[in-house]
């Protein structure tokens, strides 16, 4: 069959057309969801349609997916709280991985969900939590009715790997039935304080006190002397110690010597006789 280069490119051009039109007319099969649910106890169906949503998957299945999880509001997860795992199976004291499972994936009440992974993550971030605990459920007992297990055989506080959770075999333990170990009360002995001895470097002093007299001049006189021990110690405790056979007037003690002394923001202390 002898075409020319306009007829193959027309009919390439044709072949591109029936393809999108075969793929358009796949995606239209599945417009609509039906979504079984309980109302009032009773069981509905929800409709869920495609519509005018502009979903960006192609696929037929990847197209379904985002209707069901990424449109608002979702009908399906892929994840769960730990907290919201526990409070939606109520593990009053312990329940078997397996019916946790079996639950999700066929009580409408229940939350749908991709995989079981999701449980799996929930389930390991709840033992990290110790929001409750997981073992293999030939390590529980009954006893009395009630579930017994050993707290070595249950692993809570811990982060499990979800390659580590084996849901047909596992079994989730409430944290109120798993023993704790009660440490016996030691009396507690005060300890006696005993004063370590101060060492220090040969030849250091680490406190030094002067008694000194002196006038007005050499008061002034000490002022550079007492100032280079003071960038040492950081500061000086003085005791003044003053008397005169005439006697001070109070009030000239006041504005002369011990409100300047105060203005310079050191406290002081008077006695007098």
């Amino acid at each position: 069959m002898n075409l020319t280069e306009e007829q193959l490119e027309q009919l390439k051009e044709r072949e591109k057309t029936e393809k999108a039109s075969r793929d358009s007319s796949f995606r239209n099969l599945y417009n609509t969801v039906w979504l079984l649910n309980l109302e009032d106890g009773k069981p509905a169906l929800e409709t869920l349609e495609v519509g005018g949503r502009a979903l960006q998957a192609t696929n037929i299945h990847e197209r379904l997916m985002e209707l069901l999880m990424r449109v608002s509001p979702p009908k399906v997860f892929d994840s769960l709280t730990a907290k919201r795992l526990s409070d939606l199976i109520k593990i009053e004291e312990g329940v078997e991985t397996k019916d946790v499972i079996d639950t999700f994936f066929s009580s409408p009440e229940f939350p749908r969900i991709i995989d079981e992974n999701v449980i799996k993550k929930a389930i390991s971030k709840g033992v990290k939590d110790s929001l409750f605990g997981i073992t293999n459920k030939d390590k529980v007992q009954v006893v009395k009715d009630k579930p017994v297990v050993a707290k070595e055989q249950v692993i809570i506080g811990k982060e499990i790997p979800i390659e580590e959770i084996d849901l047909p075999s596992g079994y989730i333990v409430s944290s109120k039935i798993i023993p704790t170990e009660e440490k016996p009360e030691v009396p507690q002995t005060p300890e006696e304080e005993t004063e370590k001895p101060e060492v220090h470097e040969a030849g250091k002093i680490t406190q030094i006190m002067y008694s000194l007299k002196v006038n007005r001049q050499q008061l002034y006189e000490c002022f550079n002397a007492l100032g280079n021990l003071v960038e040492k110690t950081g500061e000086l405790s003085l005791k003044i110690e003053a008397q005169t056979k005439e006697g001070i007037d109070a009030s000239w003690l006041k504005n002369a010597v011990e409100e300047p002394i105060e203005e310079a923001g050191v406290e002081i202390k008077r006695e007098e006789k």
